[in-house]
């Protein structure tokens, strides 16, 4: 059996290695899709292009890391690697969120939206 993921680092563009804390999550923006009914049950499916490739991640809030430079990221590659060996790359890449800092734990929640998202 493999290593199950349980740690990533983040590379993000000019802004290079990001103080990742535990839990970042990334999701690949697939279709979504939903049953049609009809008289006689199920009659096929709907597709709909609502997802958008995201990688989520909270960072360790410290003087390392720029917040204009942060927040004005865009249009840039992100790699998320994981400590199973797996790498996964997001193109075309932007923050979305307005940044928030959480005193009481020195947290920073990223999220990062692009044009696709690929295993590498």
């Amino acid at each position: 059996m493999g290593i199950i993921t349980s740690e990533a680092l983040i590379d993000a563009g000019s802004l290079g290695r990001l103080p990742v804390k535990p839990g970042a999550k990334y999701k690949f923006g697939k279709k979504t899709r939903g049953a049609v009914f009809g008289n006689g049950g199920v009659l096929g499916h709907t597709e709909k292009n609502e997802n958008v490739p995201t990688i989520t991640c909270t960072l360790a809030d410290s003087d390392a890391v720029d917040k204009d430079a942060l927040g004005e990221f865009s249009n840039e590659t992100v790699v998320l690697h994981t400590n199973n060996g797996q790498s996964f790359v997001l193109t075309g890449a932007w923050v979305s969120n307005d940044l928030e800092v959480d005193t009481n734990e020195g947290d920073l929640e990223v999220i990062f939206m692009g044009k696709k998202l690929v295993r590498q």
